[in-house]
């Protein structure tokens, strides 16, 4: 005889199936419920009995059970996707860095109009004469002044310098 053959319908593990109250105290994902309706299955065949009320009872409590186990992963799921603002140190008194940001926006592009562009390109490299009077005027972009940034930069690694040679 097994360990699984000796076991009652009121004795661990089985009995959590018929004890709703016992289900809140433990983790739910502690409870293996393939291996526990599995007992239940052997205990049913070996008594003989047909008897639905502790089949319904069974599914009863596994259903419950799988219920809490989706509602945990939907709990952390949310926890998840809160986003929290970012907080400054309280205890360091040091600025964040800005840094430049360029955003260009983008749209859906087809196959077709893919295709179309790969075809004026090849034909505009087979062709470099046609090309000449067709180029694309570009306006310069100013670049950014990056001084601001090296001189911020600067001072916040001087700020944690400082706080590396105090401690």
């Amino acid at each position: 005889m097994t360990e699984d053959e000796s076991i009652g319908l009121s004795q661990e593990p089985v009995n959590i199936l018929f004890d709703p109250a016992s289900i809140s105290k433990k983790d739910i994902w502690e409870i293996d419920l393939i291996r526990i309706l599995d007992i239940l299955k052997k205990i049913l065949e070996k008594s003989g009995e047909k008897d639905l009320r502790v089949a319904g009872m069974a599914a009863l409590s596994s259903s419950l059970i799988y219920r809490m186990k989706v509602e945990s992963i939907f709990a952390l799921q949310k926890a998840a996707m809160e986003k929290k603002p970012l907080t400054q140190r309280t205890d360091l008194d040091i600025d964040l860095i800005d840094i430049p940001y360029r955003h260009e926006s983008t749209y859906p592009v087809s196959l077709d109009e893919l295709l179309t562009l790969l075809e004026n390109l090849i034909g505009s490299i087979a062709n470099p004469r046609s090309r000449r009077g067709n180029q694309m005027r570009f306006e310069p972009v100013e670049a950014p002044n990056f001084d601001e940034y090296f001189t911020s930069l600067e001072n916040i690694i001087g700020k944690y310098e400082d706080l590396i040679v105090k401690k």
